[in-house]
């Protein structure tokens, strides 16, 4: 019986003030909204009716910012849609364009590695022309010189 008291004294005595502790700030709020819709009696009614007015033009005025940013958002949603319609139309044809450049570079490395064993083929053979043309002179020349020693 003893622990059964305790127990409840510290829930009043820790948990309550706790739980008011905590909710203190929207309390306060609460109250401080409950003032603001009571009608200031200090103030005459026309100031309290320029007051609503103007809280009123102010209300309209937020409503249409809030119009137009959803208008904005809404047309940004739209572009961005657009604009992933037109990068999943494009993606297919950039690769396709892709696979064929590199297509391309591949047989034009092929064809740069034939042209270079033609090219390696044929100076060799025009080097040997040039070996035998050269010998065919050289002949011609020293039996030139030979009939001419004999001659004179």
């Amino acid at each position: 019986m003893i622990k059964k008291g305790i127990l409840i004294l510290a829930v009043v005595l820790v948990v309550i003030p706790t739980l008011i502790i905590i909710n203190l700030p929207d309390i306060v709020v609460s109250i401080r909204t409950a003032e603001l819709l009571i009608p200031d009696k200090t103030k005459p009614y026309s100031t309290q009716v320029e007051e609503l007015k103007n809280t009123e033009k102010s209300l309209r005025n937020l409503q249409v910012f809030v119009t137009e940013q959803k208008e904005k958002l809404i047309e940004s949603e739209k572009i961005l849609q657009n604009l992933k319609d037109e990068h999943n139309k494009i993606k297919p044809i950039v690769e396709a364009d892709k696979r064929i450049v590199e297509a391309v570079f591949q047989t034009q490395e092929k064809r740069q590695r034939i042209s270079i064993w033609v090219e390696r083929a044929l100076s060799f053979i025009i080097g040997i022309g040039a070996s035998l043309i050269a010998s065919q002179i050289r002949q011609w020349w020293v039996k030139r010189k030979s009939a001419n020693k004999v001659s004179i």
